[in-house]
């Protein structure tokens, strides 16, 4: 079955694009194709130039590709430290210890939590574990699927918060939101899925300035 057809998107290097839409719009499937989980039959993946669509996984990774899964997906019976590690599998242990103090200076909480079961964690908590696991990986485009889902808004306030930050420093983000209001917030310009079609794309302020176009098109009511 095909969830995502006629997609033609572009992400602008250091820019947060956000991928809106309602629930089975496509927008998980689309990212998971970006990362290499999801076959794709037409079409192509380019990044950096190169036609990427072959690319193993583990392929796009090593070429600074990571992604964020919806439901985070930790490793509940291991450590706050033992998650980090795993996620800077493809690089060296000395760098891997470098980019462990990256995210603990990014997100304190989680060194105050390094040796506790990331199962034992808050939703929070474990977002940002899991936001911490991609960035072991030293990626140049990180995608987040469904960022503030089930969290308290204190932890969706740090999250964002250190979206913002890492993305001022360069970092290229696609952020897969259902809360369209704070995904219009801090993007830069936003897709609208429908059906796996785009039905609209613009600049965020474009949508934010025009409240009917994201609204008219989910069906849906702004969330703050």
């Amino acid at each position: 079955m095909t969830v995502v057809n006629q997609l033609d998107m572009e992400v602008g290097k250091s820019s947060i694009t956000a991928i809106l839409g309602a629930n089975g719009a496509g927008k998980s499937s689309l990212i998971m194709s970006l990362a290499g989980h999801v076959d794709v039959k037409q079409g192509d993946i380019e990044y950096d130039g190169q036609n990427i669509t072959p690319w193993s996984p583990m392929e796009r990774v090593q070429k600074g590709i990571a992604i964020v899964p919806e439901g985070r997906r930790l490793f509940k019976s291991l450590s706050v430290h033992e998650n980090l590690i795993i996620g800077g599998y493809t690089r060296s242990k000395k760098a891997s210890q470098n980019n462990i103090e990256k995210v603990l200076s990014i997100f304190p909480r989680l060194g105050e939590r390094r040796k506790q079961m990331a199962g034992s964690l808050s939703g929070g908590e474990q977002q940002m574990l899991a936001i911490g696991r991609a960035l072991m990986a030293e990626p140049k485009f990180l995608m987040i699927d469904e960022l503030s889902l089930g969290l308290m808004p204190k932890a969706v306030d740090t999250c964002y918060e250190a979206i913002k930050d890492l993305n001022a420093v360069g970092l290229t983000i696609l952020l897969v939101e259902q809360s369209t209001q704070r995904a219009l917030q801090v993007a830069d310009h936003a897709i609208v899925l429908e059906s796996g079609n785009t039905v609209w794309k613009g600049s965020s302020k474009e949508a934010r300035d025009s409240s009917d176009i994201i609204d008219s098109i989910l069906g849906l009511h702004k969330t703050q």
